[in-house]
Protein backbone atom coordinates (compact mmCIF):
# COMPACT_ATOMS: atom_id res chain seq x y z
CA UNK A 1 0.00 0.00 0.00
CA UNK A 2 1.46 3.31 -1.04
CA UNK A 3 1.78 6.04 1.56
CA UNK A 4 0.47 9.50 0.81
CA UNK A 5 3.95 10.83 0.07
CA UNK A 6 4.99 7.91 -2.16
CA UNK A 7 2.13 8.27 -4.66
CA UNK A 8 2.73 12.01 -4.69
CA UNK A 9 6.12 11.47 -6.34
CA UNK A 10 5.35 8.45 -8.51
CA UNK A 11 6.57 8.92 -12.08
CA UNK A 12 5.12 7.07 -15.04
CA UNK A 13 8.31 4.99 -15.20
CA UNK A 14 7.51 3.69 -11.69
CA UNK A 15 4.27 2.05 -12.80
CA UNK A 16 4.25 -1.27 -14.65
CA UNK A 17 0.73 -1.99 -15.89
CA UNK A 18 1.71 -5.40 -17.27
CA UNK A 19 2.84 -6.75 -13.88
CA UNK A 20 0.48 -4.62 -11.82
CA UNK A 21 3.29 -3.17 -9.72
CA UNK A 22 4.08 0.37 -8.64
CA UNK A 23 7.75 0.77 -7.77
CA UNK A 24 8.38 3.22 -4.94
CA UNK A 25 11.70 4.84 -5.75
CA UNK A 26 11.53 8.09 -3.79
CA UNK A 27 9.74 9.86 -1.00
CA UNK A 28 8.90 13.45 -0.23
CA UNK A 29 8.86 15.58 2.88
CA UNK A 30 7.00 18.86 2.44
CA UNK A 31 8.35 19.87 -1.00
CA UNK A 32 11.68 18.03 -0.88
CA UNK A 33 11.93 14.87 -2.99
CA UNK A 34 14.50 12.34 -1.79
CA UNK A 35 15.07 8.82 -0.56
CA UNK A 36 12.33 6.82 1.11
CA UNK A 37 12.34 6.67 4.89
CA UNK A 38 13.32 2.98 5.03
CA UNK A 39 14.33 0.12 2.71
CA UNK A 40 10.94 -1.50 3.40
CA UNK A 41 9.21 1.56 1.93
CA UNK A 42 11.11 1.05 -1.37
CA UNK A 43 9.47 -2.31 -2.08
CA UNK A 44 7.03 -2.48 -5.00
CA UNK A 45 3.32 -2.18 -4.30
CA UNK A 46 0.81 -4.51 -5.97
CA UNK A 47 -1.93 -2.63 -7.80
CA UNK A 48 -5.33 -4.36 -7.76
CA UNK A 49 -7.08 -4.85 -11.10
CA UNK A 50 -9.74 -2.15 -10.52
CA UNK A 51 -7.11 0.49 -9.72
CA UNK A 52 -4.91 -0.74 -12.59
CA UNK A 53 -7.83 -0.15 -14.96
CA UNK A 54 -8.33 3.36 -13.58
CA UNK A 55 -4.60 4.16 -13.82
CA UNK A 56 -4.44 2.84 -17.39
CA UNK A 57 -7.44 4.99 -18.32
CA UNK A 58 -5.86 7.99 -16.62
CA UNK A 59 -2.56 7.37 -18.46
CA UNK A 60 -4.43 7.30 -21.78
CA UNK A 61 -6.06 10.64 -20.93
CA UNK A 62 -2.79 12.43 -20.15
CA UNK A 63 -1.52 13.91 -23.41
CA UNK A 64 1.95 12.70 -24.34
CA UNK A 65 3.16 11.80 -20.87
CA UNK A 66 6.85 10.96 -20.58
CA UNK A 67 8.30 8.25 -18.32
CA UNK A 68 10.03 10.87 -16.17
CA UNK A 69 6.86 12.92 -15.58
CA UNK A 70 4.97 12.72 -12.30
CA UNK A 71 1.84 10.59 -12.53
CA UNK A 72 -0.08 13.16 -10.51
CA UNK A 73 1.22 16.64 -11.15
CA UNK A 74 0.08 20.20 -10.69
CA UNK A 75 -0.72 22.49 -13.59
CA UNK A 76 2.92 23.63 -13.55
CA UNK A 77 4.37 20.10 -13.59
CA UNK A 78 5.39 19.78 -9.94
CA UNK A 79 4.23 16.88 -7.73
CA UNK A 80 0.62 17.39 -6.70
CA UNK A 81 0.08 19.18 -3.39
CA UNK A 82 -1.91 16.73 -1.28
CA UNK A 83 -3.29 19.52 0.90
CA UNK A 84 -4.78 21.16 -2.18
CA UNK A 85 -6.19 17.80 -3.32
CA UNK A 86 -7.91 17.35 0.04
CA UNK A 87 -9.31 20.89 0.11
CA UNK A 88 -10.35 21.10 -3.54
CA UNK A 89 -11.53 17.56 -4.29
CA UNK A 90 -11.68 15.08 -1.41
CA UNK A 91 -13.40 17.13 1.31
CA UNK A 92 -16.08 18.60 -1.03
CA UNK A 93 -16.81 15.17 -2.52
CA UNK A 94 -17.14 13.56 0.90
CA UNK A 95 -19.23 16.48 2.19
CA UNK A 96 -21.73 15.96 -0.63
CA UNK A 97 -22.09 12.37 0.57
CA UNK A 98 -22.50 13.52 4.18
CA UNK A 99 -19.11 12.13 5.21
CA UNK A 100 -16.19 13.71 7.04
CA UNK A 101 -12.57 13.58 5.89
CA UNK A 102 -10.54 11.51 8.36
CA UNK A 103 -7.11 11.69 6.74
CA UNK A 104 -5.02 9.47 4.51
CA UNK A 105 -4.13 7.04 7.27
CA UNK A 106 -7.81 6.20 7.79
CA UNK A 107 -7.70 4.36 4.46
CA UNK A 108 -4.55 2.47 5.47
CA UNK A 109 -6.12 1.53 8.82
CA UNK A 110 -9.31 0.47 7.07
CA UNK A 111 -7.38 -1.68 4.61
CA UNK A 112 -5.36 -3.32 7.40
CA UNK A 113 -8.49 -4.03 9.45
CA UNK A 114 -10.39 -5.41 6.45
CA UNK A 115 -7.54 -7.66 5.34
CA UNK A 116 -7.09 -8.96 8.88
CA UNK A 117 -10.84 -9.64 9.20
CA UNK A 118 -10.58 -11.64 5.94
CA UNK A 119 -8.03 -13.88 7.74
CA UNK A 120 -5.02 -12.47 5.92
CA UNK A 121 -2.10 -13.22 8.27
CA UNK A 122 -0.64 -10.21 10.05
CA UNK A 123 2.82 -10.59 8.39
CA UNK A 124 1.13 -10.33 4.97
CA UNK A 125 -0.82 -7.24 6.10
CA UNK A 126 2.51 -5.77 7.23
CA UNK A 127 4.03 -6.43 3.81
CA UNK A 128 1.08 -4.89 1.99
CA UNK A 129 1.36 -1.77 4.17
CA UNK A 130 5.14 -1.95 3.72
CA UNK A 131 5.82 -1.98 7.45
CA UNK A 132 9.02 -3.45 8.79
CA UNK A 133 8.64 -7.21 9.40
CA UNK A 134 7.84 -7.96 13.03
CA UNK A 135 7.02 -4.34 13.81
CA UNK A 136 4.24 -3.89 16.40
CA UNK A 137 3.01 -0.80 14.50
CA UNK A 138 0.65 -2.78 12.26
CA UNK A 139 -1.23 -4.44 15.13
CA UNK A 140 -1.05 -1.50 17.54
CA UNK A 141 -2.02 1.34 15.20
CA UNK A 142 -3.50 -0.10 12.01
CA UNK A 143 -5.49 -3.27 12.70
CA UNK A 144 -8.63 -2.17 14.52
CA UNK A 145 -10.54 -5.22 15.71
CA UNK A 146 -14.23 -4.34 16.02
CA UNK A 147 -16.00 -5.12 19.28
CA UNK A 148 -19.17 -7.27 19.32
CA UNK A 149 -21.44 -4.22 19.71
CA UNK A 150 -19.90 -2.60 16.62
CA UNK A 151 -20.32 -5.82 14.63
CA UNK A 152 -23.95 -6.07 15.79
CA UNK A 153 -24.63 -2.47 14.70
CA UNK A 154 -23.08 -3.13 11.28
CA UNK A 155 -25.20 -6.30 10.89
CA UNK A 156 -28.33 -4.22 11.53
CA UNK A 157 -27.15 -1.62 9.03
CA UNK A 158 -26.45 -4.30 6.43
CA UNK A 159 -29.94 -5.75 6.89
CA UNK A 160 -31.48 -2.32 6.38
CA UNK A 161 -29.54 -1.43 3.22
CA UNK A 162 -29.55 -4.99 1.93
CA UNK A 163 -33.32 -5.20 1.73
CA UNK A 164 -34.92 -4.80 -1.68
CA UNK A 165 -36.71 -1.62 -0.66
CA UNK A 166 -35.62 0.84 1.96
CA UNK A 167 -38.46 2.41 3.85
CA UNK A 168 -38.98 6.08 3.06
CA UNK A 169 -38.33 7.05 6.70
CA UNK A 170 -34.78 5.62 6.48
CA UNK A 171 -33.75 7.59 3.37
CA UNK A 172 -33.05 10.95 5.06
CA UNK A 173 -30.80 9.19 7.58
CA UNK A 174 -28.81 7.50 4.83
CA UNK A 175 -28.81 10.41 2.39
CA UNK A 176 -29.37 13.77 4.12
CA UNK A 177 -31.30 16.15 1.89
CA UNK A 178 -32.85 13.39 -0.25
CA UNK A 179 -36.43 12.34 0.12
CA UNK A 180 -36.88 10.24 -3.02
CA UNK A 181 -37.53 6.56 -2.60
CA UNK A 182 -34.48 4.36 -3.20
CA UNK A 183 -34.94 1.51 -5.67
Amino acid sequence: MVTKTAHKVAAWSDYDSATGLLYVRRGVWKSTVGETKTATRRKPVPVIARLRSLLDGYAASVPSHRPDQWMFSSSVGTPIDLGNLVNRVIRPTLAKAGLKWRGYHAFRRGLATTLYSLNVPEPIVQRILRHKPGSPVTRTHYIQTPTPDVLDAMDKFEQMVGSAKIQRSAVPQLFPGRTQRCR
